[in-house]
């Protein structure tokens, strides 16, 4: 990465901007539209990226394509915790994590099911479950609106989501469903 001068930078940067729009002769509208987009992009990764380093969490496997704004995996001392995602046109962030249960435990899973359903439920954590070829994918997922994004709510649904994890498996004996 070059470091050029703040104020050089953004008029180098800015001059660069312009060139790629007047290039492809963008409407006016689409212009704006684009650049809306880089601006989210760039508030959006920064405030994750604030909240976590406040939090001591590591953000990895970063993605971006045409559907999804961000993705990060989350991680905490090496643990894998889940992971927090946007889409271009989402009003907020989407917190959770996706389990694979194995064939072999898919039946105690399913007989504890009502129980983990309602504590999850009950700390705001939605819960999907569906077969696959030869496990059952569990997915636990929070929002959270942009306007309340914040480290206090971030670290409590984060906490939510573990706990609910711990509720999964802490009836799977000698699972490791992660």
């Amino acid at each position: 990465m070059v470091k050029i001068p703040e104020e050089d930078g953004m008029q180098l940067i800015r001059g660069e901007i312009f060139k790629v729009l007047t290039k492809y002769e963008v409407s006016d509208e689409i212009a704006v539209g684009i650049l809306g987009q880089c601006a989210s992009y760039v508030e959006n990764c920064g405030i994750v990226g604030r909240v976590a380093k406040d939090l001591g969490l590591a953000l990895t496997g970063f993605r971006t394509d045409k559907s999804m704004e961000l993705y990060y995996d989350l991680e905490k001392d090496g643990r894998d915790l889940g992971f927090i995602s946007k889409g271009w046109n989402d009003p907020g962030f989407r917190m959770g994590e996706v389990l694979t249960i194995p064939q072999q435990l898919v039946d105690a899973f399913c007989s504890r099911a009502p129980e983990i359903l309602d504590f999850c439920a009950t700390n705001g954590v939605v819960f999907n479950a569906r077969h696959k070829d030869d496990a059952m994918e569990v997915t636990l997922e929070v929002c959270i609106y942009k306007e309340g994004f914040n480290t206090v709510v971030f670290a409590k649904t984060l906490q939510a989501i573990v706990d609910c994890v711990s509720k999964i498996t802490e009836g799977l004996p000698g699972s490791s469903p992660n």
